[in-house]
């Protein structure tokens, strides 16, 4: 940590006080009182993307489960604040209660598409088997995306084929301006390979590497678009007097 800040006071910076939201982790959808659905996310690629917008002089609030935080502790010295969650339906709530401050929204998080339906009572194993209805979850980007002013929105795709295709397809669907693409190899592992691709068309691969390797490369894109759209705006000031 000390070495961080060390780092951080040598790095200049566009994303500097800028105020970043970062989710992180997996939600949960309870089928029943003991049970839910979930996924096998750890949120280590959120908690690095975390640590290089604190690196680059931005104020970041971390929304997550707490075993993110207790899996990596040192995430909370990066964050202004950390915001707990469990469901899907917590992300939202959670996220628009903090959009309109914000400049950048990173969603990281493995959201659950399920919500939570739970029984009363405990499911009881039936040897003729058990069924179980399912309710779509909020598509939380796309609900976020609606309050959307002047914030930079960067979105995650876990595909299991086409991935480059249905990144695409997600990237212009929900008004994305960087969607980051990966294979489901990358839930819970510490190295993935993803693909960049940004609204302006720009397409860049990374190989595998380090979470916190991508991480960085992943701060390095968004550095270029808060510098052009600062730059577009400046020009339109401009033009203005």
């Amino acid at each position: 940590i000390v070495l961080g800040e060390i780092e951080r006071s040598l790095i200049e910076s566009p994303l500097a006080g800028k105020k970043v939201v970062v989710t992180a982790g997996a939600t949960r959808a309870f089928i029943d009182p003991v049970r839910f659905i979930s996924n096998s996310s750890s949120g280590r690629m959120g908690v690095e993307i975390v640590k290089q917008m604190w690196l680059r002089g931005a104020e970041v609030i971390l929304v997550c489960n707490p075993e993110v935080t207790e899996r990596f502790p040192e995430s909370v010295y990066y964050t202004e604040a950390v915001m707990y969650v469990q469901s899907t339906e917590d992300v939202l709530n959670t996220v628009l209660g903090i959009f309109d401050q914000s400049d950048i929204y990173i969603s990281v998080a493995a959201l659950c598409d399920f919500r939570d339906s739970p029984l009363d009572k405990k499911i009881k194993r039936s040897a003729e088997g058990n069924s179980i209805k399912l309710a779509p979850a909020v598509d939380v980007f796309t609900e976020v995306a609606r309050n959307k002013s002047k914030q930079l929105m960067i979105g995650f795709a876990l595909e299991t084929d086409d991935l480059e295709l249905n990144a695409k397809t997600k990237l212009g669907a929900k008004k994305m301006d960087m969607v980051v693409a990966n294979t489901i190899d990358a839930i819970g592992a510490e190295s993935s390979s993803v693909i960049l691709l940004d609204a302006r068309g720009i397409r860049k691969y990374v190989r595998e590497s380090d979470k916190s390797v991508i991480a960085a490369q992943i701060a390095d894109e968004i550095e270029e678009l808060v510098t052009e759209r600062e730059k577009v705006n400046n020009e339109n000031i401009q033009d203005q007097v």
